[in-house]
């Protein structure tokens, strides 16, 4: 396991969050490259140095955004969205979707689209990778990579819809990173905001 210390200016945008006041010689946190010989990914644990406590997964995101782990990530989660797109049910629109959710206890969740006679009953890939991870224990995520088009067709930008942007809303950070994937290497990035903005999220 590596260890590097780094400041917090070094590795947190200022702008991020507004309420701390971020000067070199206030704080200092410790990233932790731990990997997850499950899901082969390497995942930054964010200490802070001070409390002892762990920043949260969005800010962990950034974290690997900052530190060069950025494209590892992003593409391991594309590659386990493209693997459990191949399990899609969908013989109605035979639109098949993919996805894979990074919880931020540092696991990846996937999921798939399965559709039902009984178009209600259906169930979108992004939901079911979330509900699998809250089912196992998670309930806050960092990010998530979507694939999605017509059987035996390429891979087109695929947003989720407006259901799944409201689930996302409740269990992740408006800075959460969407991933809209169309091949291994090719992807657009929305925040969450960007794709609910005004979301509901509390009565």
């Amino acid at each position: 396991m590596e260890c590097k210390v780094m400041r917090l200016a070094d590795i947190v945008p200022a702008e991020y969050n507004p309420r701390v006041t971020l000067t070199e010689a206030d704080f200092e946190y410790k990233a932790l490259k731990a990997s997850i010989d499950e899901f082969g990914l390497v995942v930054p644990l964010v200490v802070n140095e001070r409390t002892g406590t762990l920043v949260s997964g969005h800010q962990r995101l950034n974290v690997m955004l900052k530190n060069g782990v950025e494209e590892k990530v992003i593409l391991e989660l594309i590659e386990k969205a493209i693997e459990a797109r191949k399990y899609a049910y969908a013989p109605y629109s035979n639109f098949m979707v993919g996805a894979a959710v990074l919880g931020c206890n540092g696991l990846i969740y996937t999921g798939c689209n399965i559709e039902n006679a009984s178009y209600g009953a259906s169930n979108c890939a992004e939901r079911t990778a979330i509900f699998k991870g809250i089912s196992e224990g998670c309930t806050s995520f960092a990010g998530i990579a979507i694939v999605g088009g017509r059987k035996d067709e390429e891979l087109i930008n695929c947003s989720p819809c407006g259901i799944c942007r409201q689930v996302m809303s409740e269990f992740f950070d408006k800075s959460s990173q969407i991933i809209l994937a169309t091949d291994y290497d090719k992807y657009v990035i929305k925040s969450l905001d960007e794709l609910l903005p005004c979301s509901f999220t509390e009565f």
